[in-house]
């Protein structure tokens, strides 16, 4: 694998339409965030470098008070050359606020997943008794993902009712009422106990040639600081290779939160692992 080549692609569509194509020879910046706590994944960019006419349609389109306000679709592909390059985001476009003060004209974008599902209000009742992954199911078809769950239909939920809301506030309600980890990520709907990691997932080891600088032992994991690499995934069950901590290694951790960042025209090119215990959460 050649760690000096990177590699990255950011697709911007507007009303549903490729416009513009962005690879790693544009100046790009740019930070993203997943969690298994059902937070929406969230992206800030800046790019530099645009033609002023497509960074003022961003900037245009993404006011939410102008007539037919257009919501801009932002999937951002980062990776390095000779390994699997792929999405560490696909979201909404909320914010775009273009930066005329330096030569170098430049643009921020805020984006969110599932952003625009947010205005979408609807109701959903289900009395007595009713399995947890039926309820799922329902409100990720609404969101357009795909169930994937580690329970079974035996976990159920009495009475559930939702009035006058969106299906992301369904689903943090039914994570919220049942107390399971409940959260979207790549087109899918994952369902967990907490404290666990995803069983439905193959688990994997990070390996110490990955790991940058060393392991930031936490009271119930460990942060660790890797090379970019979108194979990983939220939820995901992993082992630790670590030479620094060789104590790690004997534990089972699962990926709680995870965050990937480059420039393009700098050396940051990270892929941030907050990782937690398995079972009890704290070592002993």
């Amino acid at each position: 694998m050649n760690w000096r080549t990177r590699k990255l692609t950011a697709s911007l569509y507007y009303d549903g339409v490729l416009k513009n194509t962005l690879t790693e020879e544009l100046a790009f910046t740019f930070n993203t965030s997943e969690a298994v706590s059902g937070a929406l994944n969230e992206a800030n960019v800046v790019i530099s470098g645009l033609k002023t006419d497509t960074m003022f349609s961003l900037a245009t389109s993404n006011t939410q008070w102008v007539k037919n306000w257009v919501q801009n679709r932002l999937v951002i592909e980062a990776g390095y050359e000779g390994s699997n390059k792929g999405v560490v985001f696909d979201g909404t476009i909320m914010e775009a606020r273009p930066d005329l003060s330096k030569a170098d004209y430049s643009i921020t974008l805020k984006a969110m997943s599932m952003f625009s599902e947010l205005t979408e209000v609807k109701s959903y009742t289900y009395a007595g008794d009713t399995p947890v992954n039926t309820i799922a199911r329902k409100l990720g078809t609404d969101l357009g993902l795909v169930l994937v769950s580690d329970i079974d239909d035996t976990v159920t939920i009495s009475n559930f009712l939702l009035r006058d809301q969106n299906a992301v506030m369904g689903l943090r309600a039914l994570s919220q009422a049942t107390g399971l980890d409940i959260f979207e990520s790549k087109g899918r709907l994952y369902v967990k106990k907490r404290n666990e990691g995803l069983k439905k997932l193959p688990q994997l080891t990070i390996p110490q040639a990955e790991i940058i600088g060393v392991p930031e032992p936490t009271p119930t994991g460990v942060i660790i600081t890797i090379r970019l690499n979108p194979s990983y995934q939220t939820g995901q069950r992993v082992k630790v290779n670590s030479l620094k901590y060789p104590l790690l290694n004997s534990y089972d951790f699962y990926i709680s939160t995870m965050s990937h960042a480059g420039a393009t025209r700098g050396s940051e090119w990270i892929t941030r692992l907050n990782l937690m215990k398995e079972g009890l959460g704290f070592y002993r």
